[in-house]
């Protein structure tokens, strides 16, 4: 067809004829008296529909020589005794995101992007049977690699960061497999007519186990930010709220001079997922609002006092970071779906010690409370609470510690503690569980005594568990009344 083509990045008129060939859409256009063709060569991708991880294997990172961990592609918690490598998978993740935000050439500076650092190198440990020789404890196991396989709207990426020596930069195994797209992205950005309203950028996160303990209030930007600007230091462990407040505070202050105090639809959006979010903590009357005097968020009781962000317990300030944190950053990301961008937009959230300050009852609700307000993210989360793994279904924990034979989801806090996490007899603290072991070794050897020697030996024993326990009379007694016993009985028989 002899026709002239446009540039292929346009917006798709409602009169625009459809025509689709060779699984590619095309768009007929009258411009002038004369009837133009193109192709959706960018708009075909642009309202993405999915962004998540499904594999990811680690090679000399950290304590991990090789290890693959499958990820479900809506929540996934990694469970383990400490020093298992939850975070480490979590940090591995990181690396892995940060391939996405490399992808960028222009608007998402280098310093955002997560890599492999010397410290994330396995250290084979030395041995040597000569004691008179100073060796260092460990050797740099190179190269150090992460490996992922991701999903974007369908289409596999498999792509490997490696760092192949000391001192060096991390670096693709090959190329960059997502650039090409993003490059696209950034595109249809760049033209700043309106031809970026159908993207749909995928948001990633990491909050780490320091989240409660990062405040700093000071100013992060000039100005509202762009879209990409959502990418501001979110990899960093060791990144506040300054970001998500300063972006609120905008809001506030726009939609007083500029719209009658009526709210901008994106500040209604995070505020009704806030509330939503502790809906069952807070008191009636109470709310949460952006306060102007605290430059954050604070806590509005019923009789009008206002509570600043900081003077909130831990549990409060948690859930409202993690929610606020990725709320602001969806909003910034894809400000054109309004209303629908909790619900359309896709990402990787990582969250570690996700029961962090959680009263239990919470703990049980937080999965249901994150993938209810965010149904296209993935989440990669670590934490210890059964009461979290309670509320799971199946197929969304991963142990650290082994293969998981037993069901979790809907069952008992003590099944979960013993058959999940290898708890013994978690209906017991750790002090009765030694005081009945304790007790059965005493009756064991009380039960063997046979001459006066072992008699005293007993009562030396006796009086130990009465030092340790004293504050328990009845174990005491029990105890002594057995030794009073034993002690008639080889008495008698002499």
């Amino acid at each position: 067809m002899n026709c002239n083509l446009v540039p292929d990045i346009v917006k798709v008129a409602a009169k625009d004829t459809v025509i689709k060939k060779h699984s590619m859409v095309y768009y007929k256009r009258s411009v002038g008296g004369r009837i133009i063709e193109y192709a959706e060569t960018v708009w075909r991708m642009l309202r993405l529909k999915d962004f998540y991880i499904r594999k990811i294997s680690l090679r000399n990172y950290r304590r991990f020589e090789e290890k693959t961990i499958y990820l479900n592609k809506n929540m996934n918690l990694l469970i383990g005794k400490n020093a298992s490598g939850k975070t480490t998978v979590l940090e591995a993740v990181n690396v892995a995101m940060g391939a996405y935000l490399a992808a960028y050439k222009e608007y998402v500076p280098s310093r955002f992007v997560q890599n492999i650092s010397d410290s994330d190198v396995r250290r084979k440990n030395q041995r040597t049977d000569q004691k008179d020789v100073l060796i260092s404890s460990g050797i740099e196991q190179y190269p150090c690699s992460v490996e992922t396989e991701l999903l974007m709207d369908g289409h596999k990426f498999v792509y490997r960061r490696i760092l192949e020596k000391k001192d060096s930069r991390t670096k693709f195994a090959a190329s960059n497999p997502m650039q090409k797209e993003v490059v696209r992205w950034e595109k249809a950005m760049k033209a700043s007519d309106g031809t970026d309203e159908g993207l749909i950028l995928p948001l990633v996160l990491y909050l780490s186990s320091a989240r409660l303990w990062n405040e700093n209030k000071s100013s992060e930007f000039d100005d509202i930010p762009n879209r990409t600007d959502a990418y501001h230091r979110c990899l960093d462990a060791k990144r506040g709220m300054q970001m998500p407040f300063q972006y609120m505070r905008y809001m506030k202050e726009i939609a007083v001079q500029e719209k009658g105090g009526e709210d901008f639809p994106a500040y209604t959006l995070i505020m009704d997922a806030i509330q939503e979010s502790m809906r069952v903590e807070l008191n009636p009357g109470e709310r949460v609002e952006y306060a102007l005097r605290y430059k954050g968020l604070a806590l509005v009781e019923a009789d009008g006092t206002w509570i600043p962000f900081e003077g909130l317990s831990d549990g409060y300030r948690d859930v409202i970071k993690i929610i606020t944190d990725i709320a602001v950053r969806m909003c910034i990301l894809n400000p054109y779906l309004k209303e629908n961008t909790f619900k359309e937009t896709p990402g990787i959230v990582v969250i570690d010690e996700l029961d962090l300050s959680l009263h239990p009852e919470w703990q049980r609700r937080i999965i249901n409370t994150l993938t209810e307000l965010f149904p296209k993210v993935q989440f990669i989360c670590a934490s210890h609470s059964p009461f979290i793994i309670q509320s799971l279904k199946k197929g969304q924990l991963i142990s650290m510690d082994g293969e998981i034979r037993d069901e979790y989801a809907g069952q008992s806090i003590e099944d979960i503690a013993e058959d999940i996490m290898g708890v013994e007899n978690p209906q017991y603290s750790a002090e009765k569980q030694e005081m009945y072991e304790l007790a059965e070794d005493y009756f064991l050897a009380l039960e063997q005594a046979d001459k006066e020697e072992d008699l005293d030996r007993m009562k030396e024993k006796l009086n130990v568990l009465t030092a340790r326990y004293g504050d328990n009379p009845a174990y005491y007694a029990y105890l002594n009344q057995k030794y009073i016993d034993k002690k008639a009985e080889m008495g008698s028989g002499r």
